[in-house]
């Protein structure tokens, strides 16, 4: 009868430990890290990878690295420089400083690895963002480049590595953009009228547009009263007509930019 009593108090125990257990390990089984970007970059375009991370907690410091082929796209700004290539990320209410980032191997392009601490014990709960990489686009129409994401570690405020289930990439595709420009005559005679077209090459799913021009209104004036239906007229694209819905100068009664 001795025995069994002993055996009860440590059985149970077992018994909560064995139910406890497997609830921690799927909590931090669902983290998840993952980068966001554009399927499809523009040719010569600017654009920005966010690392995200799904819910998380006591989060204090990470560290990551991702991959990407510096033939197609390249971080903008100079190795380690801050506030430009990387920067920081944020889980409500707390921004994640990214510390210091560079190239693996230092001073080559196509790994890098971004280091962000929140500083002190009390780390942040919930889903957010690691950091953003703002990348240029050098590549050509076609080509692709990865990103993917490898030796990662996320740390809670005492140092110990909270477990990540996945870290996941993706890819991102160069393609040709649309581009505007404005054909008018070489030269005009004093006192005589021309017309600027302002151009656009293929584009797909068109609906609209806004721009700004702006010229010396010293030498040349838009014709008509601002707004009126002589100085800006419609365009079309093959056979569409594109209306134009309203223009005016960009400070109202100052010719010089027209929008």
């Amino acid at each position: 009868m001795r025995v069994l009593k002993r055996f009860l108090p440590w059985a149970a125990t077992l018994a909560l430990l064995l139910m406890a257990l497997p609830v921690s390990a799927v909590s931090a089984a669902d983290v998840t890290v993952s980068v966001d970007a554009p399927a499809e970059v523009i040719q010569g375009s600017d654009f920005t990878a966010r690392v995200n991370v799904t819910e998380v907690t006591n989060l204090d410091h990470f560290q990551l690295d991702l991959t990407y082929d510096p033939d197609v796209i390249q971080i903008i700004g100079l190795e380690g420089e801050w506030g430009v290539g990387v920067t920081d990320g944020y889980i409500a209410p707390r921004v994640i400083p990214v510390d210091m980032w560079g190239f693996i191997p230092p001073g080559v392009p196509g790994t890098v690895r971004p280091l962000g601490n929140l500083g002190g014990t009390a780390g942040v709960s919930g889903a957010g963002y690691l950091c953003e990489i703002h990348f240029t686009v050098v590549g050509d129409p076609g080509e692709t480049s990865g990103l993917t994401l490898a030796a990662g570690r996320l740390g809670d405020g005492t140092g110990t590595e909270i477990p990540v289930a996945q870290w996941l990439g993706t890819t991102v595709q160069v393609v040709t953009g649309a581009s505007v420009s404005i054909e008018a005559p070489g030269q005009a005679n004093e006192g005589s009228d021309f017309t600027a077209t302002v151009n656009v090459t293929e584009v797909v799913n068109f609906d609209s547009y806004q721009f700004d021009l702006s010229y010396n209104y010293a030498v040349i004036q838009v014709i008509g009263a601002e707004g009126g239906v002589e100085g800006v007229t419609p365009g079309t694209i093959d056979s569409t007509a594109i209306s134009d819905d309203s223009w005016g100068f960009i400070t109202s009664g100052t010719p010089g930019t027209i929008t």
